[in-house]
């Protein structure tokens, strides 16, 4: 219903505790992620390096044995063989010896061949992965220069050949994401519908307490009428059998003043009992507006209050209670007059929410609400004024609710309150939503 009900909602589920466990959940699943790509990453870089490494020793054993270390043609037939037989896989394969010079090569059809591993390693792409062999010194000076002694052997492998690992880190971190959003769309789903559900129980409750009250304020309303309509009804004749000069002439006449007084008491009282049938019918809000001001003249002329009215538009059509929303904007600008000061201002602007409802705003220069909760005031017999029912807002609350729309009331940063009012604007979808709200509300 509003803060209250929020309020007791916060409450009765734990929303904070929930969200938090929801987002250790979501961080696990995220290092869990990351730490995922890191290792495969890692075990990419290893791959390469075991498979690079695997080629190298193959081809040391095929050119390298004992006797055939020195054969230049056996260690260019070893490192071609590798070359060619492994496809895309090794882009290239060279032989340095101690100094550091090319012995060997193989790739390097139509580029330029590096003088020396240096030059190489400046040379690799970013799609290529380079492994250095070091070759066993056991079985000879592999530093004589009178042999062809191999002393390192250089491997470039096409890295893509290990990407499949690095993607399956990814493709398992798009699936944690997945999830995580997942839960997180289901977490806020449960929650929202977990809380709604509450509000609603607050609601119920709040109802029975409404509706036996109401049952209540019915029974007296109508045993209080009759002898306050006789009590006033014999005091105005006593005013009119006495001399206009008589003593007693101005306790009469503030008796038939307290008697007015607690028949709008009375009045209030049926309205809040009663669920009046909505009559539903076209008409200008603007207009409507205009007219309540005028009804509130003599009040605003008593205190010189201005109220004053603004529109974004010059017509704003609503299909809607006339007589309804009249009683809401009575009750409600009649507040904002009297919590003015003398000479202050109420300004009512109305704007049209796009094409589906219509707002209007009253704002009053009073002394504003304070520490008071906001929903207390539109609880039956709350008020801030000495002289008044408290039913005002409970009445236009009721209403407005039963058309579909929403009435709140906030305290200004600056000075006095604001109240505003939102309705829908009309059409057969706000037609059926308004009926349906007061069929739901009767039938409580």
């Amino acid at each position: 219903m509003g803060t209250t009900n929020k309020k007791q909602s916060k409450v009765g589920f734990p929303t904070r505790v929930v969200l938090f466990l929801i987002g250790l959940i979501s961080l696990a699943l995220i290092l869990s992620a990351g730490h995922s790509i890191i290792t495969h990453k890692e075990q990419r870089a290893e791959y390469l390096e075991n498979r690079a490494r695997d080629l190298a020793m193959t081809i040391s054993r095929t050119a390298g044995g004992r006797g055939r270390r020195s054969s230049r043609l056996l260690w260019e037939e070893a490192i071609a063989g590798v070359y060619e037989g492994r496809g895309d896989s090794v882009r290239f394969v060279v032989l340095f010896d101690g100094d550091g010079g090319i012995l060997a090569h193989a790739g390097f059809e139509g580029a330029v061949v590096p003088a020396d591993l240096t030059a190489l390693e400046n040379q690799i792409s970013s799609g290529e992965y380079l492994y250095v062999y070091e070759m066993s010194r056991r079985g000879g000076p592999w530093w004589d220069t009178n042999q062809f002694q191999v002393s390192r052997i250089a491997l470039g492998l096409n890295s893509a050949e290990a990407d499949f690992l690095v993607r399956q880190a990814y493709v398992h971190f798009i699936v944690s994401g997945i999830a995580l959003l997942a839960l997180w769309i289901l977490s806020l789903y449960l929650i929202h519908t977990v809380r709604r559900f509450l509000d609603l129980k607050v609601r119920e409750e709040s109802e029975r307490h409404l509706t036996a009250l109401g049952r209540m304020s019915a029974t007296l309303a109508h045993e209080i009428r009759n002898p306050l309509g006789a009590m006033k009804g014999l005091t105005q004749v006593a005013r009119e059998e006495l001399p206009p000069d008589h003593s007693t002439q101005a306790m009469l006449k503030t008796v038939v003043e307290e008697a007015k007084r607690l028949e709008g008491l009375v009045t209030d009282l049926l309205s809040f009992a009663r669920t009046r049938e909505l009559q539903l019918a076209q008409f200008d809000l603007v207009g409507l507006v205009e007219e309540v001001v005028t009804l509130t003249r003599q009040e605003t002329d008593e205190t010189e209050v201005i109220v004053s009215v603004s529109s974004s538009v010059e017509k704003i059509t609503v299909n809607s209670d006339r007589d309804g929303l009249k009683q809401v904007l009575l009750n409600i600008i009649r507040n904002a007059v009297e919590a003015s000061s003398p000479g202050g201002q109420v300004s009512v602007n109305l704007y049209a929410k796009r094409e589906r409802a219509a707002v209007i705003m009253v704002k009053d220069q009073g002394s504003g609400i304070g520490d008071t909760d906001p929903e207390e005031l539109f609880q039956p017999f709350k008020t801030t004024k000495l002289r008044g029912s408290g039913l005002g807002l409970a009445v236009s609350r009721q209403i407005v609710t039963r058309l579909g729309g929403r009435i709140s009331l906030l305290d200004n940063t600056d000075v006095g309150a604001n109240c505003t009012v939102e309705i829908p604007r009309g059409g057969k979808a706000s037609l059926r939503s308004g009926v349906q709200s007061a069929l739901k509300e009767d039938s409580r």
